[in-house]
């Protein structure tokens, strides 16, 4: 498994390499900025969705979480949804309470 993990990184390091052909200053790029999950907060034993940062786990990044706002249970309510993507996508959202 610690041979595969290298390898995929190893892949993505030429990857990231290879964004000087895209980036307008010929350097690749400095950072991804992506959120780390789909809501707020989470209550212990229910976060399900692991997939918004299991990248950086993989390939040995330094990641951080900058808060950008703050929940108000007033105002942020959660969505009346009916209709789900797949049993997943119901299960994700249940956890959104």
């Amino acid at each position: 498994m610690n041979v595969r993990k290298r390898q995929y990184q190893k892949a993505y390091l030429e990857y990231w390499n290879s964004t000087t052909q895209v980036t307008g200053t010929g350097r690749p790029v400095d950072a991804i900025i992506c959120p780390v999950a789909a809501h707020a907060a989470i209550i212990p034993g229910q976060f399900r969705d692991v997939g918004y940062t299991t990248f950086a786990s993989v390939l040995d990044y330094t990641s951080m979480v900058i808060p950008v706002t703050h929940v108000d249970k007033n105002l942020d309510r959660k969505p009346v949804q009916d209709k789900y993507l797949s049993r997943l996508d119901k299960l994700v959202a249940s956890d959104c309470k």
